[in-house]
């Protein structure tokens, strides 16, 4: 079984059946989306799901840490002036 199958297992059993994952959970799992080692058609069953039975709030702690730890602080590539006025 794929690693990223488990959580569409997770959550792919309706509302009452079905359970939120955790932090950590959701964070693994957004972390392999943003990373390609979930097929497309993975990511689409797993956000289509999310979307029918809503987030909780330690799914959505462990997106924004998984998009955090992608992010990167380095904007000297970026040639802009702002004028503040």
């Amino acid at each position: 079984m794929n690693p990223f199958s488990q959580y569409i297992k997770a959550i792919g059993k309706g509302q009452r059946a079905g359970r939120y994952l955790t932090q950590s959970e959701a964070h693994d799992a957004f972390d392999q989306l943003l990373t390609g080692r979930a097929t497309p058609e993975q990511a689409g069953a797993f956000l289509m799901l999310l979307r029918v039975r809503e987030e909780s709030v330690e799914e959505l702690a462990g997106f924004v840490s998984a998009c955090r730890q992608h992010l990167s602080d380095d904007y000297s590539h970026i040639n802009a002036t702002v004028d503040m006025g």
